[in-house]
């Protein structure tokens, strides 16, 4: 049978993208419509939070795992191609195309659910409990109270979401004591001979406890950490502050500065007050707004405007992060600006009407 018409909606596939700093990244998702002879459609990956963007034309290696023959998990990887980006209700799919045969892959590749919870094991008859760390469609890793030898074979009850049992055989990898504890082993074990449906089984099971957990994350940041974990892509592409982050300060300096001096200046512009001593001495003051410094403080405006609305430019390329902020200090200078053109414009107008 061709491998890629084993390509079947729910088959975990995973491309291989390059960031910015030309770093290479994992994006890991879902097929949600199979071959149809040309080309299959997956879930638009997730990264931070957000829809990765892939337009069409674009080309990246896909990675993606299938059981053989004999139902061991071989990984492959082949070249594709962005055929179409399209939304399917409240979902956005990518449709994607073959363009180089499919190659074996030297790689590990299990999708491990976190989770504390006990199940069963059998072994020579005896039933005992063991508390499961984590948990894929490959194997799992828990606490034992007994020390059981490599490549012993055990069977596994299982309980699903739905609460069905499942006998899964197992073979085991290794059984260690854990440092600082009485009689407790570290199992790793894998299952073997596991039927498709029963794998089609745990894999729902899986997803539906991951799918729990996203539900209970409400913010970007938590959606984006936990959708890391369990997909397992966790390459973060701002390591420290970027040139973003380490400008909006710079902005924000520029723009209080521009504040300092159109307030100076406007307030230099303003009718001098006159005193008794004026007239004895004959010391003529000023009485009316000074037209010159005010052309030059509209001036400042107008620049200050612009740079604080370049500097929440930038702010807003920063706001995927919960501890990520809208700067106060942009944010008031933006309306400063504007003040002073108000203020400045209704004078001008005054000053129209008058002549």
């Amino acid at each position: 049978m061709d491998l890629i018409a084993k390509l079947k909606p729910g088959v975990n596939v995973e491309f291989i993208v390059k960031d910015e700093n030309n770093k290479e990244i994992r994006l890991r998702t879902l097929i949600e419509r199979g071959f149809d002879g040309e080309t299959f459609s997956v879930m638009a990956p997730v990264s931070e939070g957000m829809n990765y963007p892939m337009h069409a034309g674009e080309r990246f290696k896909m990675l993606f795992t299938l059981l053989d023959d004999m139902n061991t998990k071989l990984a492959y990887s082949m070249k594709v191609e962005i055929v179409d980006r399209y939304k399917n209700e409240d979902m956005t799919l990518v449709k994607v195309r073959q363009i180089s045969a499919p190659s074996r892959e030297q790689r590990r590749e299990s999708f491990r659910l976190s989770i504390l919870k006990t199940f069963k094991y059998e072994r020579n008859g005896v039933s005992k409990d063991v508390l499961i760390k984590n948990l894929s469609a490959t194997g799992l890793r828990g606490i034992v109270h007994e020390r059981i030898p490599a490549e012993s074979e055990l069977k596994m009850h299982l309980i699903l979401a739905d609460g069905s049992p499942m006998v899964v055989d197992s073979k085991v990898i290794s059984c260690n004591p854990v440092p600082d504890s009485i009689k407790q082993y570290d199992l790793r074990l894998n299952f073997h001979n596991l039927k498709e449906a029963d794998r089609t089984k745990l894999m729902n099971f899986i997803f539906t406890k991951q799918s729990e957990g996203i539900r209970k994350t409400s913010s970007v940041e938590g959606f984006s950490n936990l959708f890391q974990q369990i997909y397992g892509y966790a390459t973060n592409k701002r390591s420290g502050d970027d040139w973003r982050v380490r400008s909006i300060p710079i902005f924000a300096l520029v723009s209080w500065f521009l504040t300092i001096c159109i307030s100076t200046l406007l307030l230099q512009a303003m009718p001098e007050e006159r005193y008794g001593l004026d007239e004895f001495w004959s010391y003529a003051r000023r009485t009316r707004w000074d037209e010159t410094l005010l052309y030059i403080a509209a001036g400042l405006a107008i620049i200050q405007l612009i740079v604080s609305s370049m500097g929440l430019l930038v702010n807003s390329t920063r706001l995927k992060r919960e501890g990520d902020r809208w700067s106060p200090s942009l944010l008031i200078n933006v309306v400063v600006p504007i003040i002073a053109l108000f203020f400045i414009f209704l004078y001008a107008l005054q000053l129209g009407q008058a002549t």
